[in-house]
């Protein structure tokens, strides 16, 4: 068996001997980082992390313990938090727990087996934390993947675009430097929930830009906050209810026009909804990516700095650089792209252009294809070598 990995701890104290006998004391039971400078120590963090533990002492040149953790909690939240201090004064403990969030507060001199015993409770509480987030990001989205792909079965429209939509957004939120990146996926993924309300013909309409009357106009501004009414009561799912919720509304300067760091979750989330959904809606008119990257850095993507630079960089699947070849539906296999959309031959959409073929399309269209509902053909996007 490999042997596993030993857990990494972050120590900062501005006295190096103090750091020394730490090192020698506990290298043997965890992989030990050390910096005399808290500013040096938050490059360490970003660049060497992540730590299970990160224990400072309160009072150093720069920024004081409490300062310190508390820009190590904005980075990664999961870190456990820990503080050493001489000072025995217990508003300085209440400040370091309201502020810095500080999981133990210890007072020099620490006895070796007392700092032992912090460091592997530090250690237990990191594992507890990133196990639930694992068990929830995992769980979560996959049961929400399956839910989307049986639904899509119903609309393929609204969540054939959902899809699309939930690529530009995780790329986005991963260039923006977001954590929780699987929050704004299945936000994503569930941004078009409430379309299940409203007939697939008015969907189709929608979609391909042919006017809607005042009663379908109706239906389809209230579908976000149909999901959100769906959604809000499940555990764990109530930021991104919100997110959802918000993609289509236009919010005052003060929820947006502030540091990225202090910018709601949820209103993060439904700007970048917001404009991957007006990002797709240009694709489906055929604007290039650079043209509709042009026209959403106009719009709601221009509201955070972050967000405009990060759709800069989004990647589009460019059909119009790509072969084309047919392909009998019996053949098709898991990451082929439909170059077009799937008809049954009475006019019904089956399967929308643009869907990366697997299962559960793959098993649709065999089913379809086996009782002569649609043609036994599909357009391939081949890469262009």
């Amino acid at each position: 068996m490999s042997e596993q990995p030993k857990i990494k701890i972050l120590i900062v104290d501005d006295d190096a001997n103090i750091l020394t006998s730490f090192e020698r004391l506990f290298h043997k039971h965890f992989q030990i980082c050390t910096s005399t400078d808290p500013l040096k120590a938050l490059e360490i963090f970003e660049k060497e992390g992540p730590f299970a533990v990160v224990l400072s002492d309160m009072h150093m040149p720069g920024i004081d313990g409490i300062a310190f953790l508390s820009k190590v909690r904005e980075r990664n939240s999961d870190s456990v938090r820990m503080m050493l201090t001489g000072d025995a004064d217990i508003q300085v403990a209440v400040n370091a727990v309201n502020e810095g969030h500080i999981f133990r507060f210890l007072l020099k001199p620490c006895e070796p087996t007392v700092m032992a015993n912090a460091l592997l409770v530090g250690m237990q509480q990191y594992k507890l934390i990133t196990a639930e987030h694992e068990l929830l990001e995992q769980t979560l989205k996959g049961s929400i993947q399956v839910l989307v792909e049986i639904l899509s079965m119903t609309n393929p429209v609204a969540f054939g675009r959902a899809k699309r939509i939930c690529n530009y957004a995780v790329q986005i939120a991963a260039k923006m430097g977001l954590q929780d990146i699987w929050q704004y996926e299945i936000a994503a993924l569930l941004s078009q929930i409430g379309c299940i309300t409203i007939p697939t013909d008015t969907v189709e309409k929608f979609f391909s830009s042919i006017e809607l009357t005042e009663t379908e106009k109706s239906m389809f501004t209230a579908h976000p906050s149909v999901a959100h009414g769906l959604l809000k009561n499940i555990p764990r799912m109530q930021q991104i209810a919100e997110m959802i919720k918000l993609q289509n509304h236009v919010l005052p300067k003060e929820k947006y026009q502030k540091s990225l760091k202090e910018i709601e979750i949820p209103v993060i989330g439904g700007l970048i909804l917001k404009s991957c959904i007006e990002f797709e809606l240009f694709l489906s008119k055929n604007i290039s990516s650079a043209e509709a990257v042009r026209k959403i850095a106009e719009t709601s993507a221009s509201l955070i700095p972050e967000l405009q630079d990060a759709f800069r960089a989004v990647q589009v699947p460019e059909y119009e650089s790509n072969d084309f070849r047919y392909v009998k539906i019996s053949e098709l296999v898991d990451g082929m792209i439909l170059a077009d959309a799937i008809y049954s031959k009475t006019g019904s959409l089956v399967v929308s252009g643009g869907s990366i073929i697997n299962h559960t399309i793959r098993q649709r269209l065999i089913n379809f294809s086996k009782q002569d509902i649609i043609e036994n053909t599909a357009k391939i996007a081949v890469p262009k070598k």
